[in-house]
């Protein structure tokens, strides 16, 4: 999505993630119509509405590409409603996500956007990086006794690297971390137990 889109195109994006069996769904009829008369905040509306028609949960890109044509067309209604849809895509995710290994479990804090964190929640299964000792590696974060966590907030939670083997006979109850996005550092953390015992330094 580097390319800019117009609002018709980040539309017509959103439809593309509709399973084909809707096609002579009335509000997928309606939205080819809307499209072609340029009745873009109709057309819209019509994907919402279909999104609450149809039996399974449409994907995450569905509700992107709407978000971004909502602010093309500076309708700030329409983008606070989509932005709950995709909370709540979220949260319908996080609930159901479970490590199959974890190797540490950890408290970590999230900072807020003042203190140059994240502007949004982080969810059970968010993938952010692990980083100390000028080392970075992904891992997935299952949380405990909570779906989400709010920026300012600390949260408790199990762990499971990407690539566990950089980590063997590296880590140490008590060890400080950070997890990043990019260059950002968007949390702080600390060590409480760790569960695979080959990480452990020894």
């Amino acid at each position: 999505m580097k390319r800019k889109l117009t609002a018709k195109q980040l539309l017509i994006e959103a439809a593309g993630f509709v399973d084909k069996k809707y096609s002579n769904q009335r509000q997928r009829i309606d939205f080819g119509e809307f499209i072609e008369y340029n009745e873009f905040e109709l057309a819209l509306d019509s994907l919402i509405e279909l999104s609450d028609e149809v039996e399974e949960r449409l994907e995450y890109g569905f509700w992107l590409y709407l978000e971004l044509a909502a602010i093309k067309m500076k309708l700030a209604d329409h983008e606070k409603v989509i932005k709950q849809k995709i909370s709540d895509f979220w949260y319908d995710n996080a609930k159901n996500f479970k490590l199959a290994n974890p190797e540490i479990d950890v408290t970590i804090y999230y900072l807020t956007e003042i203190e140059g964190g994240r502007t949004s929640s982080v969810y059970s299964g968010y993938r952010g990086t692990f980083y100390y000792d000028g080392q970075y590696n992904s891992a997935a974060q299952e949380f405990i006794g909570q779906v989400k966590c709010e920026p300012g907030e600390t949260v408790r939670a199990l762990i499971a690297f990407a690539a566990p083997e950089a980590q063997i006979g590296r880590l140490y109850e008590g060890l400080k971390f950070k997890i990043t996005e990019g260059d950002k550092i968007v949390g702080t953390g600390n060590i409480i137990k760790i569960m695979r015992k080959d990480l452990i330094k020894i």
